[in-house]
């Protein structure tokens, strides 16, 4: 998975709700260990309570529109916690709705498939889901 920078329109730093996201401990464990493994163990625990209430984990990255597709990749942090690659890329054509919801700080956006929904947080959410939106109907 690449971003074309030519094709770019914008770039958003975000958190993406992900159901595939796992975060893989055993290289955080040698990390960890000065921390002590109790904490490792804790926080392992309540990303799986958070996974299991909220139906994925919010992980840490960027979103980029280009003129064919919304892609999300994790930050380097997010990415190496990970046991494999998290990322997605969902072409406009796929899309049927980009919706923005509320949201705390951040607002969120979903973006629907006839596969399923990506949910990002980003600020200026609605000016986000307007450009997405405004790109999707150029490409159909």
């Amino acid at each position: 998975m690449s971003v074309n920078y030519s094709d770019l329109i914008e770039k958003k730093a975000c958190n993406a709700l992900l159901t595939n996201a796992k975060p893989d401990f055993t290289t955080s464990y040698l990390v960890a260990a000065a921390a002590g493994a109790f904490q490792v163990v804790a926080i392992a625990s309540v990303i799986d309570g958070f996974n299991k209430a909220m139906g994925g984990v919010w992980v840490g990255g960027s979103a980029y529109l280009t003129k064919s597709k919304i892609a999300f990749f994790p930050n380097k942090m997010n990415a190496a916690l990970h046991n494999k690659d998290v990322g997605v890329e969902i072409p406009l054509s796929d899309m049927t709705s980009v919706k923005r919801e509320f949201g705390m700080v951040t607002g969120k956006i979903a973006i629907t498939t006839a596969t399923g929904t990506l949910k990002i947080r980003v600020f200026n959410a609605a000016g986000f889901a307007e450009r997405i939106n405004s790109q999707v109907k150029q490409t159909s």
